[in-house]
């Protein structure tokens, strides 16, 4: 049944939970991989990236509607990736930090469709 105005009924939203993880170790020489999970209300992290000096970066981060993006690193930084699994994945990623604050986004397809687009500041 219709709502007043002619617009369809509205649901509630739900907290949806999730979590993923990959990990990209490629002959090029690219080795990066994140895990993230979340509740419906926050979300919890980390991310790696081998860098070209030798360096590992890791980050560490939560995230919620009132504290928003808050990443645990120690130094200055900026990467972007982007890889296609043989399975139908997507994953690309860019980030910048002075060692303080970080901002960046990622998007992630996965075989069966279903996508995640994150951006953060």
């Amino acid at each position: 049944m219709a709502e007043p105005g002619g617009y369809g009924p509205v649901y509630p939203s739900q907290k949806h939970p999730y979590n993923y993880n990959y990990h990209v170790n490629s002959h090029y020489g690219a080795n990066f991989g994140q895990h993230e999970q979340g509740d419906g209300k926050n979300v919890y992290g980390g991310y790696h990236v081998d860098l070209p000096d030798g360096r590992r970066q890791t980050v560490r981060y939560v995230a919620d509607h009132y504290g928003g993006y808050v990443a645990q690193h120690r130094h200055p930084y900026h990467f972007d990736y982007y890889a296609h699994d043989h399975y139908g994945g997507t994953h690309a990623r860019w980030e910048v930090s002075d060692g303080y604050h970080a901002r960046g986004s990622y998007h992630a397809r996965f075989p069966d469709g279903s996508y995640i687009n994150k951006s953060y500041y």
